[in-house]
Formats: C-alpha cells, sequence, structure tokens
C-alpha cells in the first residue's frame, strides 16, 4: 500500500532535522515531484518540557509556512501546500535538486570566488524581494542556501522569518533559534528590533566564510564568539585566501560592519557592488560605454 501524507505520495526519506522529516513526494494531481517536511506530533506521554518546545517548533513550522507562503521569486523555494494529517502538521514544498553551500564548502573549501559571487549575487535578488514584502529572514547562512544542479541558486528555511506586520512573534531569542556565528551585533542585542541590515550582515558573514573557509569571529564557546562579534574587528579576508582581491575585501567587509548604518542599506546596493566586480573581473571597463 502506498503511503501518502496530505494526498501525497512519500517515497523515501531526503533527511532529518529539528524541524522533523523531509520525504521526497510526488503530487499524482499535478504529476510533479515535491518535499514534504513534516513536524512529527510530541506524543500523549511527552512531559512539560517537551510540550513546550514542540509548540515552539510548531510555531517555527509554521511562521516557515506563512512566510514563504508570501513570497514568488526565482530565488526562493517555493511552497505548494500545508495541512494537518493525523495530528502531524505538513509542508508540501518544491522539490530542490542540488547541494547546499555548507555541504559544497565541506569537500571544497574555499569555495571559487566567481561561484561565490554568484551566488551571493542570486541571495541578493531573494532577500531584496522578500524585504520589500516586509519579511526579514533572521537566520541567513549557508545552510540554508542551496545551489541547484541548474546554476540557480535558492535561498530556504524561513522558520524564524519575521513579518513585519504581524502582530505575534517568535519569543526565542535569536541567539537560540538562529546561528550565533552569522548574527549581527543588534540581533544579539534585541532579536525583535532587527531590520533587513541583519539579512545582509548574516550574508556578508556566510560570504566570508565560503571564501575563506574562516568565520569573521571566531572562538571556542558562544560567550567568546558573541564577545567578539559586539567588540573585535574581522581580519580581511584576503589574509586567507590570495585569490580574493582588494576591492572583495571591502564588499565583504562593509556588509558585515558592527554598525548597521554603516552597512548596505539594501540587498540591491550589495549585489550592484558584487555585479560590478563580476563584470571587472570578467575584463570590462566600469566606466565603458555600451553606445560605441
Amino acid at each position: 500500500m502506498v503511503q501518502t501524507i496530505g494526498g501525497y505520495e512519500v517515497r523515501g526519506e531526503l533527511g532529518r532535522g529539528g524541524m522533523g522529516v523531509v520525504y521526497r513526494g510526488y503530487d499524482a494531481k499535478l504529476e510533479r515531484d515535491v518535499a514534504i517536511k513534516v513536524l512529527e506530533s510530541a506524543g500523549d506521554d511527552a512531559d512539560s518540557l517537551t510540550m513546550t518546545s514542540h509548540q515552539e517548533l510548531l510555531e517555527r513550522f509554521k511562521t516557515e509556512a506563512k512566510a514563504i507562503a508570501k513570497l514568488s521569486h526565482p530565488n526562493i523555494v517555493s511552497i505548494f501546500d500545508f495541512g494537518v494529517e493525523n495530528d502531524k502538521n505538513y509542508m508540501v514544498m518544491e522539490l530542490l535538486r542540488g547541494r547546499d553551500l555548507s555541504q559544497l564548502l565541506k569537500f571544497n573549501s574555499p569555495l571559487s570566488v566567481e561561484l561565490v559571487i554568484k551566488a551571493v549575487i542570486n541571495v541578493c535578488a531573494a532577500l531584496e524581494y522578500a524585504h520589500s514584502q516586509g519579511i526579514i529572514h533572521r537566520d541567513i547562512k549557508p545552510a540554508n542556501i542551496i545551489l541547484l544542479d541548474s546554476g540557480i541558486t535558492k535561498l530556504m528555511d524561513f522558520g524564524i522569518a519575521r513579518i513585519q506586520e504581524a502582530q505575534s512573534q517568535l519569543t526565542q531569542a535569536g541567539t537560540i533559534l538562529g546561528s550565533v556565528l552569522y548574527i549581527s551585533p543588534e540581533q544579539l542585542i534585541s532579536a525583535q528590533k532587527v531590520d533587513k541590515r541583519a539579512d545582509i550582515y548574516s550574508l556578508g558573514v556566510s560570504m566570508y566564510e565560503l571564501l575563506t573557509g574562516h568565520f569573521p569571529y571566531d572562538g571556542d564557546n558562544v560567550a567568546t564568539i558573541i564577545s567578539k562579534i559586539m567588540q573585535s574587528q574581522p581580519e580581511a579576508p584576503s589574509t586567507f585566501n590570495d585569490k580574493i582581491s582588494a576591492r572583495l575585501d571591502e564588499i565583504i567587509l562593509k556588509s558585515i560592519e558592527k554598525n548597521p548604518d554603516e552597512r548596505y542599506s539594501s540587498a540591491l546596493e550589495f549585489s550592484d557592488d558584487l555585479n560590478d566586480l563580476l563584470f571587472e573581473m570578467k575584463g570590462g571597463n566600469k566606466g565603458s560605454s555600451s553606445n560605441t
């Protein structure tokens, strides 16, 4: 007998994580492969701590569904359906064929300069659109950026996204839900008061890591890392990778400035500088006219 969830065929397990299980599925009505993310129920014998944790995960799960449902962009994973069956919440999304950038980094550290620049430009496009729709991702990191086999980069996991017009928000601190190595100084101070520049910071840290195999701020424990994020100045990325130009150093370091006012004001501005640099890398002249 074919196993189904919400009317979708289950054809195998793709992975497990803190949010539950992700299955490879099939939508027979539209004849397409899908990914089905399922949040397991807490169970009748769960203690109060487990129940509280599960409720928080459920809120995060719903936040992700609501956030992605508001967005339609070629560089953002698409959601097709959301529901509950047998006390299990499920989300049906497009099936992505590729690898996330953290996986690529494990086998190819550091990644090539051109590949990273192109990937970050794609993510900037996704963020510019999400921000225009009032959504701040708040958990940008290589593991949430997938490079498809087609060469397109997509942004995923909006589980702790902040929907700006929403009255209720997840209560957990960003240091718990987000990944501390990628979190901006202002998000460490107050997870509820961040704006789109926090996403730009996290993307800049991700770019730094992908190009160097190092973090701007690192340490043996969370307290040390947080102290460095708040007080220390990072080494230039080119310190770890001589293929990084002085101009790329400037772009990355600007994106991770401690003061949000000194960072790029938008993902589009960040992307514009990267596009200009990529053009120059390919032998173009930024000041030249195309009408020659």
